[in-house]
């Protein structure tokens, strides 16, 4: 894809973006940080279309990936953004799951990605309104990729947790947004 201007797109996260002004900040100096790390490593995004998904137990569909490839140093990689939290995926276990999710449900499935060597990586943006924000490109997975079956599991251990917590859930009164902890007050 052919480099935009930064007006461009601080117009365009600022017309998407429906939340109060602060997130509106929040999400335009996240972007800021991604446009000028683009502009420093000179990695080139290519669109890719990936139809591949994720179905998770009541035949809902995720994915941790944009459709597109991300080149670096000539390599291809399948970026994962993110973008949530002012520290991003600490843990090698986050990282491995990520990554091993990318790489199962995405590139094994896609037969040019596969072919053409493309790899899982994660571009984190950590930091903070005060501290500025700053990306990595986090390539290396510490962690052996996970197993369709691995996956499998994990996915549904933790669909087994929100029907659980869901179900336990269902008796309060919900008054504010903590879930009626400060009910028990």
């Amino acid at each position: 894809m052919p480099p935009v201007p930064w007006a461009t797109i601080e117009k365009t996260v600022l017309d998407r973006c429906t939340k109060r002004k602060n997130e509106k900040s929040y999400n335009v100096a996240k972007a800021k940080a991604l446009y000028e790390f683009r502009k420093r490593t000179d990695i080139r995004f290519l669109p890719h279309q990936i139809s591949s998904s994720l179905i998770l137990p009541n035949d809902n569909r995720i994915v941790f990936w944009s459709d597109m490839i991300a080149i670096v140093d000539g390599r291809p990689l399948l970026p994962f953004f993110d973008l949530r939290s002012s520290t991003g995926l600490q843990s090698d276990r986050s990282r491995q799951i990520a990554m091993s999710i990318q790489h199962r449900v995405a590139i094994e499935q896609d037969a040019d990605l596969d072919q053409s060597g493309t790899r899982p990586a994660i571009i984190q943006i950590a930091g903070s309104m005060k501290d500025g924000f700053t990306p990595h490109l986090i390539e290396t997975c510490l962690q052996p990729l996970l197993s369709m079956s691995n996956i499998q599991e994990i996915v549904l251990e933790v669909w087994d947790d929100i029907v659980r917590v869901s179900s336990e859930d269902q008796g309060y009164d919900k008054r504010t947004g903590t879930g009626g902890l400060f009910d028990l007050i």
